[in-house]
C-alpha cells in the first residue's frame, strides 16, 4: 500500500459541513488516476481512481477532526458511460483517530450504490457521537466487472467540532 499527501487542503461547505482531506491510502492502484482522484470537485468520464478487482479501500485524512454523519458517492451518470458494470456497489464506512497507516478502525456503516440512481448518493453513518480523524472507505463490490472498479468522488459530511473538544 502506498501513501499519498495532499499539499493544499480544500472544504466545501452546505447543510453540514463537507470536509476534504490532506492524505489517504490506496490499495491496487493500476490506472492513471490515483486514489487522490476521490476528492476532487470534478467527474468527468474517466478522472476516476480505477482499481483492479471489485475490492479496494481508500483512507482519507480528514483536514480537522469531526463527527461524521454521512457520506456521499458520486459516479459520473450513467447517460454518459456506457460502462457501468465499474461503479462501485456495496460499500463499508469506518473512522479512527489514527491517522497512521497502521490505524484500527471502528465500522460507521456503509450501504449500496444504486446505478439506476442518482449519479450522486449519500447514505447515513452512525458514529455514535464520536470525533474521528480519518475515515476509511471499503469498495465490497461492484456492479458486475470483475477486473475492476472506478471510484468517482467520496464527500464525508458531518459535525464542526473545535480542537478543545478532542481529546
Amino acid at each position: 500500500h502506498s501513501r499519498n499527501d495532499l499539499k493544499n487542503p480544500t472544504s466545501r461547505y452546505i447543510k453540514e459541513n463537507i470536509f476534504s482531506y490532506i492524505g489517504m491510502q490506496d490499495s491496487w492502484a493500476y490506472a492513471k488516476q490515483s486514489a487522490l482522484q476521490v476528492i476532487k470537485p470534478h467527474t468527468h468520464p474517466g478522472d476516476c481512481w480505477a482499481f483492479k478487482g471489485d475490492k479496494g479501500w481508500v483512507h482519507i485524512k480528514l483536514w480537522k477532526p469531526v463527527i461524521p454523519k454521512s457520506v456521499t458517492l458520486e459516479h459520473v451518470s450513467r447517460l454518459t458511460v456506457q460502462q457501468d458494470k465499474v461503479m462501485p456497489k456495496d460499500f463499508k464506512v469506518y473512522g479512527s483517530n489514527d491517522t497512521t497507516a497502521k490505524a484500527e478502525f471502528v465500522e460507521l456503516g456503509g450501504g449500496t450504490f444504486d446505478r439506476e440512481g442518482s449519479y450522486l448518493q449519500t447514505f447515513p453513518i452512525d458514529a455514535k457521537g464520536t470525533i474521528y480523524k480519518t475515515v476509511k472507505i471499503e469498495i465490497m463490490s461492484n456492479h458486475g466487472d470483475p477486473t475492476g472498479t472506478c471510484l468517482y468522488r467520496v464527500r464525508v459530511h458531518g459535525i464542526d467540532v473545535h480542537p478543545e473538544d478532542f481529546s
